[in-house]
């Protein structure tokens, strides 16, 4: 004797919804900390290098060979990390105040092309909103990228706007 059984077939059931999702946890505020001195350190070191170093205008030439000359791979690796520490806990602060959690960040460069390509791997590999270009003019006369040397760009999440 074949028994039926009244309740449905199992394969035909949706599946259970997935558990909820706990919010990611924010860094702790010893990292912050750490991050943050980190960060401070590595510019102190930009800054002391590029007063005994003075090359170029403006600084951007004797900044880009700090970081070529001066910086291992993992002091590269350190950078991103700590920078990732920040840009988490800036990024749960513009969710609870869009008029918070501003990341301002530097871009020195040999041309402007390599600035672009430093802004567009680095704000979406950080997940920070992408901005608008400006400054690659003089009072509103376009600037030909190729007359220009070494470059710095400056980032800055708030207000989604970035100077060049």
């Amino acid at each position: 004797m074949i028994s039926m059984s009244s309740s449905p077939n199992p394969s035909a059931q949706s599946p259970p919804p997935p558990p909820p999702q706990s919010p990611p946890s924010l860094p702790s505020i010893e990292s912050l900390n750490k991050a943050t001195t980190t960060l401070q350190n590595y510019d102190q070191r930009q800054q002391t290098y590029m007063a005994l170093n003075p090359i170029g205008l403006g600084g951007g030439t004797a900044a880009l060979n700090f970081l070529r000359t001066e910086l291992t791979p993992t002091d590269r690796q350190i950078i991103k990390d700590s920078l990732a520490i920040l840009v988490a806990i800036a990024d749960h602060e513009r969710s609870v105040n869009s008029a918070k959690g501003r990341i301002m960040l530097g871009f020195c460069a040999e041309n402007v092309p390599e600035a672009l390509l430093g802004l567009k791997t680095w704000i979406p590999s950080l997940g920070l909103p992408r901005g608008l270009l400006h400054g690659l003019d003089v009072d509103g006369v376009a600037i030909e990228p190729e007359t220009l040397g070494c470059v710095y760009v400056k980032y800055n999440s708030g207000g989604s706007m970035t100077f060049g």
